[in-house]
């Protein structure tokens, strides 16, 4: 039926020509526009949606909104419909713009969420507005760390010598939806990728297999010999139980081999000349040739001593019987009293060659890099009385 005040009655000629007209002209449905008040249609659990509706009529009448959420799972599968505390279903008042409506969604469950806004005005016109929020769990953040293959021989913080085999690990990577670890065995899972270098420049970049302490497979890695720093980059693609994905790195630079030294620190020198005496029964008096120093070396070898002999400075020395590690015991095999013999300990490891110091050098520190008061070797005097 028409209103009065709105409609006028046109009747012609023939009985196909009569209707009912608005004076105002034809009534037009609501134009709506529906946004999400986020940066992105991708949102996580727990948090809430603000929904924005703009609508404007034609014909400045009020309007009712209307909203309904269909929830469906990623694999596409109907779930129940969020209750949004009342406010799904009932009709909700609201003047035109900049009146509009705003609707917060909770989002409690992971899915495509389908948002319908129906806005009607009195006459029954209605315009609909659809848009479609993705609800997934927040992604895995791995946390990437460096370990040796050999544990307490690591050299924290570098450098990190090329040769040497190592682990990365991402097993302290937090997934903040979850309250256990991630683990293979329950559902995630990672993907290893070598960033840099070329593959070509390592002798194997390949993964362990996960255990129950580790919880995710653990990279293991090492390059072919270097002349010059090598830089590393790795990439770890964690898949949690749910299919989210979370993607961390790690970098770090791989240095040519350094040799080992004994370290003299200036407090803790060892004397250079060392008096050993002997009583009128042979036994012996004092001396022993204790660096007490440290022995680094930046990579994860072992080190390997050498005691050497000579009766005199510039050589030529020998190696004396073995007695391994930096402690060298000495007893009348040395010497006879007035004799005067010199003793040299010469530290390597597997890849370093031999000093290429004047044998005459009491103190060898030849090679490239060592720090101060670190040498590859150290000769004492000793005197035989």
């Amino acid at each position: 039926m028409c209103y009065v005040d709105r409609m006028r009655w046109w009747l012609a000629a023939s009985p196909m020509l009569w209707g009912c007209l608005y004076l105002g002209g034809i009534n037009h449905a609501p134009a709506v526009v529906l946004r999400l008040d986020a940066p992105s249609s991708l949102l996580f659990l727990d948090g809430t949606a603000a929904l924005v509706a703009e609508a404007h009529d034609a014909e400045g009448d009020a309007l009712t909104y209307t909203w309904s959420v269909e929830v469906r799972s990623l694999k596409g599968e109907r779930l129940q419909v969020v209750d949004a505390g009342g406010q799904l279903g009932a009709e909700r008042s609201a003047r035109p713009l900049p009146g509009g409506d705003r609707f917060s969604l909770p989002l409690r469950t992971r899915g495509t969420y389908r948002v319908e806004l129906r806005v009607r005005d009195p006459r029954g016109a209605e315009g609909v507005a659809v848009t479609e929020v993705v609800v997934a769990s927040r992604p895995p953040e791995p946390q990437l760390q460096l370990l040796p293959q050999a544990e307490g021989t690591f050299p924290l913080g570098g450098p990190y010598p090329a040769h040497a085999t190592y682990l990365v690990s991402a097993g302290a990577t937090t997934d903040p939806d979850a309250e256990d670890d991630l683990t293979c065995g329950k559902g995630a899972s990672i993907e290893w990728k070598l960033l840099e270098p070329d593959p070509s420049r390592l002798e194997f970049f390949r993964t362990r297999p996960c255990t129950e302490e580790s919880g995710l497979e653990i990279l293991q890695l090492r390059a072919r010999p270097v002349t010059a720093a090598l830089p590393v980059r790795v990439q770890a693609t964690v898949t949690d139980p749910t299919g989210v994905r979370g993607v961390g790195s790690l970098a770090f630079v791989l240095a040519p081999n350094r040799p080992p030294c004994l370290r003299v620190p200036p407090e803790a020198s060892p004397v250079e000349k060392i008096l050993l005496l002997y009583d009128s029964v042979g036994e012996q008096g004092e001396g022993a040739v204790q660096v007490g120093a440290q022995f680094p070396d930046d990579d994860v070898h072992e080190f390997r001593y050498r005691w050497l002999r000579a009766s005199r400075a510039e050589g030529p020395y020998l190696e004396t019987a073995s007695q391994p590690g930096p402690f060298f015991t000495m007893d009348r095999s040395v010497g006879l009293p007035g004799d005067h013999v010199f003793l040299r300990l010469v530290v390597q490891d597997a890849q370093s060659a031999w000093p290429s110091c004047d044998a005459a050098t009491a103190r060898c520190a030849s090679a490239d890099g060592l720090p101060p008061s670190c040498y590859q070797w150290i000769t004492w005097q000793v005197e035989v009385r």
